[in-house]
């Protein structure tokens, strides 16, 4: 799988675009093997956590992408903070690294070319996964 990626460093966009096309190969962007591993395989608590996720990942995207685009750098990272626990629960990995970028930058309250785009991927990621569980 990884043989795909040179031995050199590959640029964040292009390596989250390489997880991105995998999962898109897998015809899924999520992977619920940790859910099912949380809740020890509990059906009525994995509903519970997808119906919460479903409901609450939509806004949470829209909060970070109207904060970015007032330029709040740090509301914008503390979103993409809270959005890795839910990331990591339902296995979406293609955006891991984007979510790590963009809270970096929230702490340092640095503004980088590559934000807009990120922001955009994890939104298309996100509101694609809630599309998948609904």
């Amino acid at each position: 799988m990884w043989s795909a990626i040179q031995a050199e460093a590959v640029p964040l966009f292009r390596f989250s675009q390489y997880l991105e096309s995998l999962m898109l190969r897998e015809g899924t962007y999520h992977n619920l093997a940790a859910l099912h591993t949380v809740t020890e395989g509990d059906a009525e608590f994995e509903a519970i956590l997808i119906t919460t996720f479903v409901n609450e990942a939509p806004g949470i995207v829209e909060s970070m992408e109207s904060a970015y685009n007032d330029g709040d750098l740090e509301t914008t990272g503390r979103q993409a903070h809270s959005l890795k626990p839910n990331a990591q629960m339902f296995g979406i990995d293609s955006i891991h690294e984007d979510l790590l970028f963009i809270e970096g930058c929230g702490k340092e309250d640095r503004d980088d070319d590559q934000l807009p785009a990120l922001i955009q991927r994890v939104k298309n990621v996100v509101l694609q996964v809630v599309k998948e569980l609904s």
